[in-house]
């Protein structure tokens, strides 16, 4: 098992043989989470056992236990299993699907439900017939991918004849817009939705992470409804760096959490009475001879289509230059340049919707400047 909430550096947490394993191929939870059923794609070959499926209680994740195993009268390989409400659909290769009955997986006791056989030549330890399966339809229909076959859609009739669709209460999770652009010190809003896809309503509460030092992210309500909306507010602190955020915005239901993006643009304050007053977003900055610098602090922003202008007021007697550049998915292409022999620069460019940061470099001379820019 692994803890991957640092996506770059998953973590893990435990790792623990059993009696018979062979291949460890694929497994998954019960609805609940609390138990873990496993497929071994080569015990059935090594062994000579029945088809076999290892159920782990996996409560405490550094301790997963291998409590109890399932073998049927098959002599089948297993190779995909999926759990959907108390029923785990296995696709087992020559013996086809199997629908598992997990009514007492706690107690380490299942028995087959129903079952549809896809190779009705053999039911050996061999690689024929079922190779996957899909049981999440609404309409409680279960289609079985067959090596040999093609596939096969069937409707299973568990427990008296009577399909069992399993309607569960499910929502989407909208944003709109699903960016937006906020001045240092100042707010945007953005409107929460959310949508019934099937089964009844449900209460589901809103969160947002992702956020930055300063950024503050509340919802009115912040429980809904689902196919009610909530106004998202995101407040931006006067010392928030300019940037652009991507924040995660999540719907918890009573069984599953829906997520959306909003991508945040912070931009500086602006104003005062230079030369390149009257722009939005103002930074500052110091230079020696040789020197570059990316504004805004380091960083960068993401803009839709439309016109850049920007101004840079260096100090009198040196040489800077202004770069506007903007991010090609590899590497930062400059596009527009103030690149006169004086301190002063302007430039002003028509372009895409992108990432762009703005280069300043000092040619000669030193001292302290000024950018201003406007953004689309």
């Amino acid at each position: 098992f692994y803890d991957v909430t640092d996506k770059a550096k998953p973590k893990r947490i435990s790792r623990m043989p059993y009696t018979g394993s062979s291949y460890t191929h694929q497994g998954w939870f019960t609805e609940d989470q609390r138990y873990f059923l496993l497929d071994d794609e080569l015990d059935e070959q090594n062994s000579r056992h029945g088809t076999r499926t290892y159920m782990w209680d996996v409560t405490n994740l550094d301790k997963p236990v291998n409590y109890a195993n399932y073998t049927s009268k098959s002599n089948a390989i297993d190779h995909n299993l999926y759990v959907k409400g108390n029923y785990a659909y296995e696709a087992n290769y020559q013996s086809g699907l199997r629908i598992i009955n997990l009514a007492d997986v706690g107690s380490g006791k299942l028995t087959e439900a129903g079952f549809f056989d896809v190779y009705p030549n053999g039911d050996s330890a061999n690689f024929n017939g079922a190779w996957s399966n899909y049981p999440y339809f609404k309409s409680g229909i279960v289609v079985v991918s067959a090596i040999e076959g093609g596939l096969f859609v069937v409707r299973p009739t568990i427990g008296g004849g009577t399909p069992d669709p399993d309607p569960e209460n499910e929502f989407s999770l909208s944003l709109s817009p699903t960016s937006g652009s906020a001045v240092q010190g100042t707010s945007a809003t953005a409107t929460v939705g959310t949508k019934i896809t099937s089964g009844k309503a449900q209460d589901v509460k809103l969160t947002a992470s992702g956020a930055p030092a300063g950024v503050q992210v509340s919802f009115a309500p912040a429980t809904v409804t689902s196919g009610a909306n909530s106004t998202m507010t995101v407040a931006v602190g006067a010392s928030v760096a300019p940037g652009t955020y991507p924040l995660e915005i999540s719907g918890a239901g009573a069984k599953a959490t829906q997520k959306a993006t909003y991508t945040l643009t912070v931009t500086g304050t602006g104003g005062g009475d230079g030369p390149c007053s009257g722009l939005k977003n103002t930074f500052t900055g110091k230079l020696v001879s040789g020197e570059d610098a990316i504004q805004p602090n380091g960083s960068y922003f993401y803009v839709n289509a439309g016109q850049h202008k920007a101004c840079l007021d260096g100090p009198d007697g040196a040489d800077f230059d202004l770069y506007l550049q903007r991010w090609s998915g590899s590497r930062w292409t400059t596009v527009a340049r103030g690149a006169t022999a004086s301190a002063d620069e302007t430039l002003s460019y028509s372009g895409t919707a992108a990432y762009y940061r703005y280069q300043v470099s000092d040619f000669s001379g030193a001292g302290d400047y000024t950018l201003g820019y406007d953004a689309p």
